[in-house]
């Protein structure tokens, strides 16, 4: 039988994932992880939705006029609201991963048609059309054609991909496997854990974020990019799960190195 979730369940889930952080892993909270919970918490529940609902969608770029759900009260207003205190804002906040993630391959194609020919540009990737669309906005704006009013970007993604991270202990795991458990289509969360710390302590879960961030940001970076990231500062880890993170990205990001400057670079 098909079973239903109540109008604002949502924000029931997002309030038992956020609990998960008052026990052993509230240590591992960075300052601006505990900042979003404490800024969340003061909202009232009309806002906390809007935030939520942004919080489910996959890519850290929203549009606005998907959001008028009925158990939400003037649900424009209160986006305007959140707006003007931060919460969210414009494209120019966005990463080529999220621009990616709201643009289909066709609207990219057309966008960059807008800067001229694209003969050639239908055999590449999605992330690197994105990585080209970057550049072109960057030395002339983007096109006239492109409506940017309906589209806003959740200036706190990183403080909650960081929490979904602790969590989960990946970077692919989102809140909606809360709505799945309920509905029956998972059985459990076998992801999470149960009030245990995931990490030895805050600066090795940092450690551990930074790696698997930029592992997977690691396909939307230019050739500029890849090399300042190389030629950083690398946080020490501590744990066995920080390093596989530091492996993983270092391995990846070594043999992209490689196959931009040669073996003898």
């Amino acid at each position: 039988m098909r079973k239903d979730l109540p109008p604002r369940y949502y924000l029931t889930h997002f309030h038992e994932f956020l609990k998960f952080f008052e026990g052993a892993n509230s240590m591992l909270l960075s300052d601006e992880a505990a900042d979003f919970v404490e800024r969340f918490n003061a909202l009232d529940d009309d806002k906390k939705c809007i935030v939520v609902r942004a919080a489910n969608r996959k890519y850290a770029v929203i549009d606005r006029t998907q959001f008028n759900y009925g158990e939400i009260t003037e649900p424009q207003a209160q986006i305007d609201w959140l707006i003007d205190s931060g919460w969210f804002g414009d494209l120019s906040n966005a990463s080529l991963n999220d621009i990616a993630g709201v643009l289909t391959k066709d609207a990219l194609l057309a966008l960059l048609a807008e800067y001229g020919s694209t003969q050639g540009l239908a055999s590449l990737t999605k992330p690197k059309l994105v990585t080209l669309l970057n550049e072109h906005i960057g030395a002339r704006g983007w096109p006239e054609s492109f409506s940017l009013n309906n589209y806003l970007v959740c200036l706190f993604d990183n403080a909650l991909r960081y929490l979904l991270f602790i969590y989960f202990g990946n970077t692919k795991s989102r809140l909606n496997q809360f709505s799945m458990r309920d509905l029956g289509v998972m059985r459990t969360r076998s992801d999470s854990v149960t009030d245990t710390a995931r990490f030895e302590s805050k600066s090795d879960a940092q450690a551990a974020w930074f790696y698997a961030n930029h592992y997977s940001q690691l396909a939307f970076y230019n050739n500029d990019m890849l090399l300042a990231l190389a030629d950083s500062d690398f946080p020490a880890t501590e744990g066995v799960s920080a390093s596989f993170y530091r492996d993983q990205l270092l391995y990846a990001l070594g043999l992209k190195c490689w196959l931009l400057i040669g073996p003898e670079g």
